[in-house]
């Protein structure tokens, strides 16, 4: 489902056969969702490459994640 514009991108790309690195940041409680790891299987079977959520980003004591952009860049 499309339902925001970085989904839409995300599935035209992948029917197009783009070349994806996908930078998730979500967080760990969501990722135990047993339909994270299924869409996560599905990306990649699809050719897009998914960096760990936990190497890219940090939780901050008021519970708002930080993406470290330094980290996501290099591996594009």
């Amino acid at each position: 489902m499309s339902d925001t514009l970085a989904l839409g991108i995300l599935n035209e790309s992948l029917g197009l056969g783009v070349n994806l690195t996908v930078a998730p940041c979500v967080k760990a409680a969501l990722r135990l969702h047993p339909a994270y790891e299924r869409s996560v299987r599905l990306l990649a079977s699809a050719g897009a490459i998914l960096l760990d959520p936990d190497e890219i980003s940090t939780l901050a004591a008021s519970g708002l994640a930080t993406m470290n952009w330094n980290l996501v860049y290099p591996r594009l």
